[in-house]
């Protein structure tokens, strides 16, 4: 089914709704009848697409040395192009500035029945890079926030 929003979900002849073809399409997502009118906010971007104004974290998750940050950085690379406003929140550097130059991480602290110590330090670093993640798309008007872990 073609679909988006059938009639169990909603009055069909709704004033907020309407029907094209056989799609219903809501007030933001619809194209406007006025060409100068956005249907939501949108960002210019220097290549004069537009993106939508959503704000948008990328976790990566795996193991290891298999190539997280090498598809991070090429992935910002990629949008920066495009003009999205995206920064990378690397969580190794956010632990050697927190740590300190010459300063080891002890020795348990990838493990996951950490000591106090290892389970407080890795908090206190998450802390830092949740704050400037939420720093970057509140106050920076950041739209991509990649959280590479």
């Amino acid at each position: 089914m073609d679909t988006l929003l059938t009639a169990e979900f909603v009055e069909a002849n709704s004033p907020r709704f309407r029907r094209r073809s056989s799609t219903l399409y809501d007030a933001i997502h619809d194209l406007p009848e006025k060409e100068a009118m956005a249907p939501a906010q949108l960002y210019s971007t220097e290549s004069g697409r537009l993106f939508h104004s959503g704000r948008i974290v990328i976790a990566t998750v795996g193991l290891p040395a298999r190539g997280k940050t090498h598809v991070s950085v090429a992935l910002a690379r990629y949008l920066r192009w495009l003009g999205v406003k995206t920064r990378i929140f690397h969580l190794g550097d956010y632990r050697r500035a927190t740590l300190g130059p010459g300063k080891e991480v002890p020795a348990d602290y990838f493990f996951v029945n950490a000591s106090l110590e290892s389970v407080l330090l890795r908090k206190r670093i998450l802390k830092k890079c949740r704050e400037d993640i939420y720093h970057f798309l509140e106050h920076e008007n950041g739209q991509i926030a990649i959280y590479d872990a």
